[in-house]
């Protein structure tokens, strides 16, 4: 077989391989594409329905829950209460319609001016109508209650009709307070996700390859359209109701609450099923890519074995004849030039062997000839060779080298020049050119100093000269003119070359643009002064701006200003809206506050939403306080940002140079004290530095330093006020009350405390106050005194996870019974967080502790807050046992008494220091009371000692002194 046939047969074998590779590898590529395409089809939508109803229901369910816990009241309750007051007042005959006339106007124009807040509320309209509306309300209510009061003074007063207008006055101030402090409704909000679930659940059924469990998702709509149906009528029950979860309407509170259960259920369902779906249509598609994989590598395999047996057979055939001719080539190649090939075929081989014989023989010849003239020519040849060969390497070398620096000379984008002894420019590369604008031939001849201005050339020279001469080199930065009249920065470098006999014979000079350093240099010392986002001066070019101006104000003898002006609750806006919002506003305030500053004033944003504006030539406090009002009034109109309209509001601290300060930083340091002043004054408003302010700021920061240290130290002490029956001579109990010597000197609670909630001192200082008091009580135990101890604790420890958990195990570890220690807690801690205090408070009261609200009636007083909490115990105040000689006072203890009364809740009477307030509690029910009138609070072990001494000095003869007084065992709560 000849050559050309093999190479034939061999391009077949080839060809029909990697045909059936294309072949197979185009079907499995299909089939893969479909079997993903399925897959796809099938559980992306699917699982993008689900993951949406999923985040709708839950955002559905928190707002159902917040429209449970909102009830806030509607107008509808304000207008009837004053319809209701107006009536009692026409049909009383024993007022007099002429001197409650101005009452009944102001009545009429509350309830007008109520009905037009509503509608507004109703249209969305926020403007300042809305505003002015609010105000004419409040201030007609505020002109009906001083009527009231007036009345009280007039002859001919009924007494129950003008304690019945007093009392109806208070509860509409708090109706009205309430419904103008009441959020949006969320029930449209609620309702729109419903329905957005709803148009999920019937994308479902459009699914064209959804084979999921078609009876849940049917169960789940049904639940959802019963929801959506039954929670506007819930909503509306609770506004109109107050007591609408507390009466027989729980039942139907709970099936709403089972329909929302069975959602979450049905839901659950359903993810699991598709999560199994998926997991198994993913088995199914693994499996069938690998019966594929295992098909095609079958079929691979079968091909690659055929063609490599091919092969084999055309190897097997050719291996003899390239033998043949290999060895033929090995035994010439050593010399043998006798051997010849066998030549076979006339095809490509067999001319080859053909060839091969012929040069063989030619060679046999002339090897003969050959020898003796190699041998003559070889010593000649061997000389000339080695003369060759070094001239050949060291020319190499020379034109290596110059062309290196041939291409450096050209390429480079530095200016290159080479001058003679006068410093006139020989030759120059293109870089020169682009650099100068000059052309290369109009380069030469010229001087450096020639490329400069006339009024720089002749220094520029002289310099030159002189460097040069000096040290032989030049090293500096010259402004140039170029041929189009632009002057650029060069770095220009020159340097002397001599020859072997040290005279000098040259000068190379390398010229480099300085523009884009100078660009760059200038770009940085911008940003470095200018704030990224909104284009003011940054803190640092204010301080520096601000340390000039001072100079110059001390200078001329005028006044100066600065401002701190901070955005009021900034966070919520870039939490709600996100930073892009929270960007776009800050920008819109830089330009507002700069529309109101006079032209010399300098306005900087320091960072966040904190921004200074420096007033200067200031001649009066007056003028900055009017300038600061100024500034403050741009924030009246509200903000365009893409979300819509915002309504900003911001806080500014005055400080004036030189009254307040002489540098920068004690400037700014105490405008942040006034602006700090102005935020707990309500925020939106302007407050001045004063020497009091920075007194108070600096005894606040020692305070809280001793505050600090005397936590750290458990430098507190703890005592015990007792708590006495009213009407039998006993102690029920005690009230542990915090002590704290400052180098020696007592402060009062009422200072601390509150700085200790505000430092975030309370957790553990409450912690170190149960240990105590546990030790205490252990310690009476043993001595024979058996009383329970209530303490206080803080909003802080009510919203700790766990905190009833860790109580109740520090109860247990002392072997004591829940019952033993009691809590109290204030209105406005409760108030903070209503219904996760509400939830605290319960667990606490179901592991047998006594809760008592305290201070009651200087917060959120209401019936509904007392049904809501699982209270035991209210303490009245000692500021109203303080005054209880007055009308207002007496009144405010009936009520309470009375209230307490009928939800089944003891009260305890605080500050009592005289019989005749013990005397009026006793007549109107009071079931506890503590102050001097008994005992003041006392160290442990004095407390232990006084209830002995009562114990042993029992007389019940006397009910009002401490020694007619006794101590029960701790009984159940009540």
């Amino acid at each position: 077989m000849s050559f050309s046939t093999l190479q034939r047969l061999t391009l077949i074998l080839v060809f029909c391989f990697f045909a059936c590779m294309a072949w197979l590898s185009v079907q499995n590529s299909r089939q893969s594409g479909v079997l993903l395409d399925h897959f796809v089809s099938r559980h992306i939508q699917a699982g993008g329905l689900l993951h949406d109803i999923d985040n709708s229901l839950i955002q559905a369910r928190r707002v159902y829950e917040n429209l449970l816990a909102d009830r806030s009241g509607s107008v509808n309750d304000c207008v009837s209460l004053v319809d209701t007051i107006s009536s009692r007042l026409k049909m009383d005959p024993g007022v007099s319609q002429e001197l409650v006339s101005g009452i009944a106007l102001d009545l009429a124009r509350i309830r007008s001016g109520l009905l037009q807040i509503d509608e507004m509320r109703s249209r969305g309209d926020y403007s300042d109508s809305m505003s002015k509306a609010r105000t004419a309300v409040e201030n007609y209510l505020t002109a009906a209650q001083a009527s009231a009061e007036q009345l009280a003074f007039a002859p001919s007063r009924s007494g129950d009709a003008v304690f019945f207008l007093n009392n109806s006055l208070e509860a509409l101030n708090r109706t009205v307070t309430r419904y103008l402090q009441a959020k949006p409704d969320q029930l449209p909000v609620l309702t729109g996700l419903l329905e957005r679930t709803l148009k999920n659940i019937a994308a479902f059924h459009t699914l064209e390859h959804y084979d999921g469990d078609i009876e849940n998702l049917r169960e789940l709509e049904k639940h959802i359209l019963v929801l959506k149906t039954n929670v506007p009528r819930i909503r509306r029950s609770l506004l109109t109701d107050p007591n609408f979860a507390l009466n027989t309407n729980r039942a139907e509170l709970q099936e709403i609450n089972r329909h929302w259960d069975d959602v979450e259920i049905y839901l659950q369902v359903l993810k699991t099923i598709e999560e199994n779906d998926l997991i198994e249509d993913s088995t199914g598609i693994r499996d069938t890519l690998a019966e594929y994989d295992r098909m095609f590598l079958a079929v691979t395999m079968g091909c690659l074995a055929f063609t490599v047996l091919g092969m084999l057979m055309i190897r097997k055939l050719l291996v003899t004849r390239m033998k043949n001719l290999k060895n033929g080539t090995e035994l010439v190649s050593n010399g043998q030039l006798d051997h010849r090939l066998p030549v076979g075929p006339m095809d490509h081989f067999g001319e080859l062997a053909t060839a091969f014989n012929t040069m063989a023989r030619r060679l046999q010849e002339e090897q003969a000839v050959s020898a003796k003239a190699m041998e003559e020519l070889r010593s000649s040849h061997e000389l000339l060779d080695q003369r060759v060969r070094e001239r050949t390497n060291a020319l190499s070398e020379a034109l290596e080298s110059l062309r290196l620096k041939e291409s450096v000379f050209s390429h480079s984008l530095e200016g290159f020049v080479i001058c003679d002894e006068s410093l006139r420019i020989l030759d120059a590369n293109p870089a020169m050119s682009r650099l100068t604008g000059y052309t290369p031939a109009s380069i030469l001849g010229l001087t450096p100093d020639s490329f400069c201005s006339q009024s720089v050339a002749e220094s520029f020279r002289t310099r030159l000269h002189k460097d040069i001469e000096r040290s032989g080199r030049f090293d500096g930065e010259i402004d140039i003119l170029t041929l189009d009249g632009r002057t650029i920065p060069l770095q220009m470098i020159f340097t002397r070359l001599s020859d072997d006999a040290s005279q000098n014979t040259h000068y190379i000079g390398i010229l480099r643009s300085m523009a884009g350093q100078r660009q760059a240099e200038e770009q940085l010392q911008i940003q470095a002064s200018q704030d990224q986002l909104t284009g003011l001066p940054n803190r640092s070019m204010m301080l520096s701006e601000l340390a000039k101006r001072l100079d110059q104000a001390r200078h001329d003898g005028h006044m100066l200003a600065v401002f701190l002006l901070d955005l009021d609750n900034f966070r919520n806006l870039n939490d709600c809206s996100g930073h892009p919002e929270g960007d776009a506003l800050l920008r819109m305030v830089g330009q507002r506050i700069m529309a109101q500053v006079r032209a010399g004033d300098l306005v900087a944003r320091l960072g966040g939403d904190e921004f200074a504006v420096v007033a200067t030539e200031i001649t009066t406090e007056g003028q900055a306080s009017a300038l600061a009002k100024r500034v403050l009034d741009c924030f009246q109109e509200p903000f365009d940002v893409s979300g819509g309209t915002y309504k900003a509001s911001a806080s500014l601290g005055l400080t004036l140079f030189p009254r307040d300060g002489s540098d920068p930083d004690t400037l700014l340091r105490n405008a942040d004290m006034a602006l700090h002043r102005a935020k707990d004054l309500g925020k939106g408003k302007v407050d001045v530095y004063t020497e009091e302010l920075d007194s108070r700021i600096r005894t606040r920061i020692a305070m809280e330093k001793d505050l600090r240290d005397a936590v750290a130290e458990r430098r507190f002490e703890v005592h015990y006020q007792p708590i006495v029956r009213v009407n039998a001579p006993e102690i029920a109990g005690a009230e542990a009350l915090l002590r704290w010597n400052r180098d020696g000197e007592p402060v009062s609670p009422a200072m601390f405390i509150p700085l200790c909630e505000e430092f975030n001192l309370m957790p553990e200082i409450t912690g170190m106050v149960l240990e105590k008091v546990l030790e205490d009580i252990a310690q009476w135990d043993t001595q024979g005194v058996h009383t329970w101890v209530s303490i206080n604790v803080s909003a802080i420890n009510l919203s700790e996870p766990g905190f009833p958990l860790r109580l109740s195990e520090a109860i247990a570890s002392r072997g004591l019974e829940s019952a033993r220690v009691g809590l109290e807690i204030t209105e406005t801690a409760i108030m903070r967080n209503p219904s996760s205090a509400a939830e605290v408070l319960k667990s606490i009261r179901d592991a047998g502790h006594r809760v008592s609200i305290d201070d009651f009636g200087t917060g959120y007083s209401s019936l509904r807050y007392l049904q809501q909490f699982p209270l035991t115990s209210l303490k009245i105040d000692r500021q109203f046992i303080k005054d209880i000689d007055t009308v207002k006072s007496r009144e405010i203890v009936k009520a309470t008494l009375a209230m307490a009364k009928s939800l089944g809740i003891s009260v305890i009477a605080e500050g009592v220091e005289t019989s005749a307030q013990l005397d009026f509690l006793r007549s109107y029910g009071c079931d506890y009371y503590q102050g001097y009138l008994c005992s003041p609070a006392l160290p442990a072990g004095e407390f232990a000692a006084f209830i002995r001494r009562l114990a042993r000095d029992f007389d019940k003869n006397d009910l009002e002194g401490v020694n007619g007084l006794t101590v029960p065992p701790p009984g159940p709560i009540h």
